[in-house]
């Protein structure tokens, strides 16, 4: 298992075995835990959300994107479930 981290990121106590539990699922699983964020105007701390997950877009720009509807239907309230 190869991780990559941000230089920003910090890790908290816990955050990888959930995520090594994913993979040993299924060796072909893509895993990435949920982002908080400090805010970089007030310092404020806001919690991450597993409504949203991250991408780039075509001008290779990261941003943020709602998880559809679809998916939200398919794991029928089981937010731990992969986004496809």
């Amino acid at each position: 298992v190869i991780t990559f981290l941000d230089a920003h990121c910090e890790c908290t106590i816990g955050w990888l075995e959930p995520l090594l539990a994913r993979i040993k699922l299924d060796r072909k699983t893509v895993v990435c835990p949920i982002i908080d964020v400090i805010s970089d105007d007030t310092f404020e701390y806001m919690a991450g959300s597993d409504m949203t997950y991250g991408g780039f877009n075509w001008k290779l720009n990261f941003r943020w994107y709602p998880v559809p509807q679809r998916e939200m239907d398919r794991r029928k309230g089981d937010r731990t479930l992969p986004v496809r």
